[in-house]
Formats: C-alpha cells, structure tokens, sequence
C-alpha cells in the first residue's frame, strides 16, 4: 500500500521575501541600525506587491529583527540579533516553565564562574583585568545607592562574560546575565522601598570579592578565578532569589 502523498506548502511571497532580508541582516550586509530600503526601492528589486513587503516587514519585527517606525515618516530598522534580544524571548520562556529565581541562579552560577576561568586563561587577560578593575572602581561612589549600586554590581558581571573569548558561551551566559539582571534591578527597587537593601558595608564587601576574582584574572590561575566567583554569587544571589519565587520578565518594575 503506498503512502498517502505528503502535503509541500508553498511559502508566501512575504517569507520570501523576508528570508532574503534576514540574511542580509545575519550576515552584516544590513547592520545593526541600519534602515531598510524604503519600500519603492524594495517593490523595484522584489517585483513584488506592497502587502507582500508589508508581509515581510510584519515577520520580521515578529522575530524581533527590525523596529518599525509608523505614521508619516515611517521605516524600519535593524536590530542585529545580540545576547540581550535573545534574552527576553529566553525569559519568556522560563516564565511560562514556571522557572524559580533559585533555578535561575543555580545555572547563572554554573556559566558566570566559567566565564571568568576563561578571563584567566586569555592570553589578554591584563588588559582584561584593568578593564573589570575600572569598572569596580566606578562602583565605588555609589555604596549607599541602591540603584546605581545594582546596576555597577551588574554592569561587572557582565564584563566578565562579554570578555571570556567563547562566542557561544558569551551568547548564552549573556542571554542569561539580562534575564538574571532585569529581576535583580526589579528587586533592588523593591528592597528599597522597604529599607532591606544591603548595607553599605555589605556592598563594599562585593566589591571585594569582584576585586578578588579580578586578581586570579590578571595571574592567569583559572581554577581560583572560577572558585572565587562561585562563592562570590552563592553568597550575592541569596539575596535575590530567597525561597521559590518566579522569574517574571512580563512585569515592568515601577519606580
């Protein structure tokens, strides 16, 4: 008995046309805020309807690839895909999973004290040293701001992820960093308001400990540099994901 014949669709002239566009985007031709030819330039090489095109630009802000400016002076720009797009579709997902804050520091504690061994073993890694120092050194002046506080603590780890020399780690754990960073911004507001925020004295002591793993940075002892930045959230992520709270990247913080 032979098989029933699979049914092939046939994709729509607007996902063809966005295909191309998507590649130009991914490979670099378009760059990240770049416009995309207006839409008689694209009618002319396409031949091609306006609701084909207006197909084509729906897909692609869908995917995120592009920011369409409505009205009279309308457009659309590009949006290069990076760690922090990829984020909020990450997030999105672990929200609807269910995903504790706790979960989302276990596997942030796993990439991040990678990241940093990477650091150590870079053959840069004094000049990568110097750049994480100066960003401590920023955080200093604001012990005792909740918000610029939590954002310079941020602004580290980050640093350490973005300078490890794996691409791909740097994509994942980046992705992950924003999703981690968009809850703690949210709960540095909310200990604020309720006067819980770590003293001064415990924000000088991350810094040390940020200070810590930059030295094991600059010495090249990888090994120290991962342990050293393992304790270091063990001790820090405590204070945002108490018990079994959810990641929640739908909520917009207030304040």
């Amino acid at each position: 008995m032979r098989d029933a014949p699979s049914q092939i669709r046939t994709p729509r002239t607007g996902e063809l046309v966005a295909a191309k566009l998507r590649k130009r985007i991914i490979t670099g031709d378009l760059r990240d805020g770049d416009e995309i030819p207006p839409e008689p330039e694209l009618l002319a090489e396409f031949g091609v309807s306006r609701p084909s095109i207006r197909d084509a630009f729906r897909i692609l802000e869908t995917e995120g690839l592009i920011r369409i400016r409505r009205g009279r002076f309308g457009g659309a720009t590009v949006l290069r895909p990076n760690a922090q797009s990829a984020a909020y579709h990450l997030g999105l997902a672990l929200q609807a999973e269910g995903t504790t804050m706790a979960d989302l520091a276990e596997a942030r504690g796993l990439l991040e004290p990678l990241c940093a061994a990477l650091c150590a073993g870079h053959a840069e890694r004094e000049r990568i040293a110097d750049e994480l120092d100066a960003v401590i050194d920023s955080s200093d002046p604001s012990a005792g701001d909740s918000s610029d506080f939590t954002a310079d603590a941020l602004r580290f780890h980050t640093a350490i992820v973005d300078r490890c020399g794996s691409t791909t780690l740097r994509l994942l754990a980046g992705a992950l960093e924003s999703v981690w960073g968009s809850q703690e911004r949210r709960w540095a507001l909310e200990a604020r308001d309720a006067g819980r925020y770590p003293s001064v004295e415990d924000q000088r002591a991350v810094n040390r400990a940020h200070r810590a793993v930059v030295r094991h940075i600059r010495a090249g002892r990888a090994e120290q540099a991962q342990r050293a930045m393992a304790a270091h959230l063990h001790t820090s992520q405590t204070y945002v994901s108490p018990g079994e709270i959810a990641v929640d990247v739908v909520t917009q913080p207030a304040g």
